[in-house]
């Protein structure tokens, strides 16, 4: 389609003029606007060039019907359906979510794609459908998943089975399946009790997280590694489930004990923020 300057048509600029400016084939241009690897950097560099220098802005809707890249990712969020009636805070994405969304983000603007959020509850019947329904209506490129989801199988078996590239950060299981982004919990962890020991604390409560959740039996074992080797600690666990009201709640019955810790351990932000 063309533009109107000054009451007059604009034509549009097409793979031809580019071809032409830049001096290469048509069939590089289109290589190039596709992403193909096999073009050479320079070449690369001659075609990006040309399109600069000829204000030409590819039409996405155009080469999606033909079946190239929607340049969108989707991030998806486990939620749990219970939630719905949970009290507010605990209704709120967990506090790395931002910096999640940030970093893509940055990463996601300069190279032109959009990024599309979508929660899924991992532990509702209703889940897989509703995963099914999200890819039928978003054209993805490729799609990113954090805790949980990013350790529930079946997640990984439905975007295995529609061929659907994905990245996860965090997990904690079957670091073969897809490109992981892995943290040391247990170094981490461990890490986080040494400090405790070091300020003289020898009771110490911990506020453990769901069990589907690789990533807290992670945090535990490195605590016990750092407390077992010191004579006279006492670990005291409650079980949480890494939203707010429980740290808030475990952290008072810790707290209300008559030998109570000095120090608190809690496996994850939010339950932190509660104690």
């Amino acid at each position: 389609m063309g533009t109107t300057t000054g009451g007059f048509l604009k034509r549009s600029v097409t793979i031809i003029d580019i071809a032409k400016r830049a001096g290469v084939s048509f069939k590089t241009v289109s290589r190039v606007l596709n992403g193909a690897p096999t073009v050479a950097e320079a070449l690369r560099h001659q075609v990006e060039e040309a399109m600069r220098e000829l204000d030409y802005k590819p039409n996405r809707a155009a080469r999606l019907l033909r079946g190239g890249k929607a340049h969108s990712l989707g991030l998806i969020i486990g939620s749990r359906a219970r939630f719905v009636s949970s009290p507010e805070p605990d209704r709120r994405l967990p506090s790395y979510a931002a910096d999640v969304i940030l970093g893509l983000l940055q990463a996601c603007h300069p190279a032109e794609y959009h990024l599309v959020i979508e929660s899924v509850a991992p532990d509702d019947a209703d889940g897989p459908a509703a995963l099914e329904r999200f890819l039928d209506l978003v054209r993805l490129d490729g799609v990113i998943l954090v805790p949980s989801l990013c350790d529930t199988r079946w997640v990984l078996d439905l975007l295995e089975s529609r061929g659907m590239p994905f990245a996860r950060i965090n997990p904690g299981l079957d670091l073969d399946r897809a490109l992981c982004l892995v943290i040391d919990n247990r170094s981490a962890a461990r890490e986080v009790g040494e400090a405790i020991l070091a300020h003289g604390h020898r009771r110490i409560g911990f506020i453990d997280g769901p069990s589907e959740h690789a990533a807290q039996r992670e945090r535990k074992t490195g605590l016990l590694d750092a407390v077992s080797n010191v004579p006279g600690v006492h670990v005291e666990v409650r079980q949480g489930n890494f939203l707010f009201t429980s740290g808030l709640e475990m952290g008072r019955e810790l707290l209300e004990l008559n030998n109570r810790p000095t120090a608190i351990f809690a496996a994850n932000d939010e339950m932190a923020a509660g104690v």
